[in-house]
């Protein structure tokens, strides 16, 4: 389930589901120090409804 933003450009699927809201990911975005997706190597909605952000190096 996961790949809700992948190098930087934000995959809407899971907002167009309705599973997540486009702030509540930017909200998890942020919450790791990062200002935009461009710093975003992947997102993922894990089973349990959290939301993993991996950074890029």
């Amino acid at each position: 389930m996961g790949g809700d933003a992948r190098n930087g450009k934000l995959l809407h699927r899971k907002i167009r589901q309705g599973m997540i809201t486009e702030d509540e990911l930017m909200s998890k975005i942020r919450e790791q120090s990062l200002e935009d997706l461009t710093q975003v190597k992947d997102v993922y909605m894990e089973g349990n409804g959290t939301i993993s952000v991996i950074k890029r190096e």
